[in-house]
């Protein structure tokens, strides 16, 4: 774990690996951001 902080290359080794693995991938949450909207007249 030390390493990671100390060398700089292997950071940037390992952000490259992740972006090329993740490639455009965008998480969804299964929890909606907002509460549902309110419906009057219950």
């Amino acid at each position: 774990m030390v390493d990671l902080y100390q060398n700089e290359t292997l950071r940037n080794e390992i952000k490259a690996e992740f972006k090329q693995k993740k490639d455009n991938y965008v998480y969804k949450g299964i929890i909606p951001d907002s509460p549902p909207p309110f419906k009057a007249g219950y």
